[in-house]
């Protein structure tokens, strides 16, 4: 039979060398970027969700020549498009 202890010393030797090299935290920051930046999209979400929410039923309510407790007026509703639409660019931009 073969001595096979002098291969069997290099495995050792490569196993070790394997173990004493400091790990790599390249793919721990990356994980780390991913986790914060999906926390603050689904904050953004969730206060878009809230507001959608709270203008919903005044937002639908039919507005014509009669004033309905609640509704708001086409000019409203307008402003309110506009305002919705340039907070909703500023965070698709960030």
């Amino acid at each position: 039979m073969a001595d096979l202890t002098p291969l069997f010393k290099q495995c050792v030797d490569i196993v070790q060398s394997e173990y004493k090299s400091p790990p790599s935290t390249k793919g721990l920051h990356n994980h780390h970027t991913f986790v914060q930046e999906s926390q603050d999209f689904y904050n953004i979400i969730t206060n878009l969700n809230q507001f959608i929410n709270e203008i919903k039923s005044n937002y639908l309510a039919i507005n014509d020549d009669t004033k309905v407790s609640g509704s708001l007026s086409i000019e409203d509703k307008n402003k309110m498009t506009r305002s919705s639409t340039s907070k909703s660019s500023r965070c698709t931009s960030n």
